[in-house]
């Protein structure tokens, strides 16, 4: 008898920049899995019809429920947001326990130059809270290096 499949749910987070899309959409395609990439569906809607703070709630309700379709129809999905707090991460792990699928917080690391260079910025900075059992991973690496260390 074959060993029963379940779907994956990845959420990774880390500052803009750090590369959570580029290393998303590596894992994706290796895997036929569906990237919810946040900055590209907030750029979306807010150039359509603006950005402000109701919108960005909308935007990520849509971001939920496009999760747990996915997830209900069996499929695996990447979620590249940049979740800096562990309380963000909670409704994406309740739809993974809901859904049985298996789920990976997956923090991309670079020194603050090198995603300050990426994202163009010299801002502060928000620290990000640590989530029980997240894999830390050097964003500064090769992209299959690091989709190759990210494991389920």
């Amino acid at each position: 008898m074959a060993a029963e499949q379940f779907a994956q749910l990845v959420l990774l987070r880390g500052y803009t920049g750090v590369g959570k899309t580029t290393v998303g959409q590596a894992l994706a395609e290796q895997n036929s899995w569906r990237l919810i990439d946040h900055d590209t569906l907030q750029h979306t809607v807010c150039s359509q019809i603006g950005d402000d703070e109701v919108i960005c709630d909308e935007i990520n309700r849509l971001e939920l429920s496009l999760v747990a379709e996915v997830l209900r129809q069996g499929e695996s999905a990447i979620v590249a947001q940049n979740f800096i707090k562990r309380s963000q991460l909670e409704p994406y792990l309740r739809l993974a326990r809901q859904y049985r699928a298996r789920s990976q917080v997956v923090r991309l690391q670079a020194p603050l130059s090198v995603w300050r260079k990426r994202a163009n910025s010299s801002g502060s900075i928000q620290p990000m809270e640590i989530s029980v059992g997240e894999l830390i991973v050097d964003a500064t690496k090769p992209v299959l290096e690091i989709i190759n260390n990210i494991k389920l």
